[in-house]
């Protein structure tokens, strides 16, 4: 049997339901059974519109502190009534745990083995001096059973004590529309400073013609504009230096207040489901990123399975590569954000263009298969 585990229920965490979605399709297909654990399983299953069965199971574990200590208590309780041969935990974002956390695992009372999907350190993306590359590294190097990491980018030739591979991003996504609106720009999920939500405000006053659309959550007034290239004006430094934090306030707060301008239609409440973000993504004429880490975005890739253009900037990185290879014409200059009817144009010239898919869907299925050589 395999534990999926995810901690985070549906909500403001969309790269995370994605993923936990295309995996469980992903071994239904593949007739390979599982539990899917998590604080809203039951909506889970209504989206995977299947009903509960011997080998597809859906269990709702609330999300607490203890959540891993009652995760444990529930393996361990299934595995002495089963008579499983071989049993799997899936950790499908590894980063959401921490190491003693993740140490709570030692009180399984049998070996099982484990695999996850992790992310390189936040020192490692800034290229800072870290000790380990990946999120759960130290873990999973002293963990007894067999084990597997699965990360987004391309694994470097490193010595790694376990197994270390590249999971193709792939993201189920409905076809862009043909008679679309193609003067539609869209922004959706996290509204982030980080993600470029100061950018599209800015140059929906340089392009008035042009429909802007913004939907998502976790959306702040105060701190929408987010210029992480430079050091001092980073929200950590906001605590120590109140002199730069008043002034970038209220910069951002009048950022913020171009969200009702006439050709911005603005929500803060996310889609409700998976299917309505696809549906959204396929009815816009492009969708903009301007990410201040080189870290992937789900609804980036999801455009790019959807055919839906991508205008974006973003700093090296893998994210910066994948755009290169499926969609170069999207990639704007900061500048151009500043130029009056620069995105305007940029749209009209986009029209009737296609983004490319990174991966197929036989390609994901033929990694996720391997998960059957490390059951213990």
């Amino acid at each position: 049997m395999i534990y999926l585990v995810n901690k985070y229920g549906f909500g403001p965490v969309g790269h995370y339901w994605t993923c936990d979605f295309n995996l469980r399709l992903a071994m239904r297909e593949l007739n390979m059974p599982y539990i899917y654990v998590n604080p809203t399983a039951s909506k889970a299953m209504k989206e995977d519109k299947i009903s509960q069965s011997s080998d597809f199971l859906y269990q709702d574990l609330s999300y607490t502190e203890d959540f891993m200590k009652n995760l444990v208590e529930f393996i361990n309780a299934r595995e002495e009534k089963s008579n499983n041969d071989k049993s799997l935990i899936i950790f499908s974002w590894l980063p959401m745990f921490t190491e003693n956390e993740l140490r709570k695992l030692d009180l399984l009372t049998r070996k099982i083995s484990i695999a996850c999907i992790s992310s390189k350190t936040s020192e490692a993306v800034l290229g800072k001096s870290s000790k380990h590359l990946y999120y759960g590294q130290d873990f999973f190097q002293n963990y007894q059973s067999k084990s597997l990491m699965w990360v987004w980018e391309s694994v470097p030739d490193n010595d790694f004590s376990f197994d270390v591979r590249q999971l193709p991003d792939y993201i189920a996504s409905l076809p862009a529309e043909q008679d679309r609106d193609w003067n539609q720009l869209s922004f959706f999920g996290l509204l982030g400073g980080h993600r470029g939500m100061a950018e599209i405000l800015i140059l929906s006053v340089f392009n008035p013609s042009l429909r802007i659309k913004i939907k998502g959550y976790s959306f702040s007034a105060i701190r929408c504009w987010r210029p992480f290239k430079f050091k001092v004006f980073r929200y950590s430094s906001w605590k120590r230096k109140p002199w730069v934090a008043v002034p970038l306030t209220l910069f951002s707060l009048l950022i913020s207040l171009l969200r009702f301008l006439p050709n911005v239609d603005f929500s803060e409440i996310p889609f409700e489901t998976e299917d309505d973000l696809s549906v959204a993504i396929s009815k816009s004429g492009a969708f903009f990123i301007c990410l201040k880490y080189p870290y992937a975005s789900g609804v980036v890739m999801k455009s790019l399975y959807s055919g839906v253009p991508v205008v974006w900037n973003i700093p090296d990185g893998q994210a910066r590569d994948v755009l290169n290879s499926n969609f170069p014409a999207g990639h704007f200059k900061y500048w151009e954000l500043f130029i009056p009817g620069r995105f305007t144009k940029k749209m009209k010239s986009l029209k009737g263009a296609r983004s490319t898919a990174p991966y197929s869907w036989d390609e994901y299925k033929q990694e996720i298969i391997k998960l059957n050589l490390i059951k213990s």
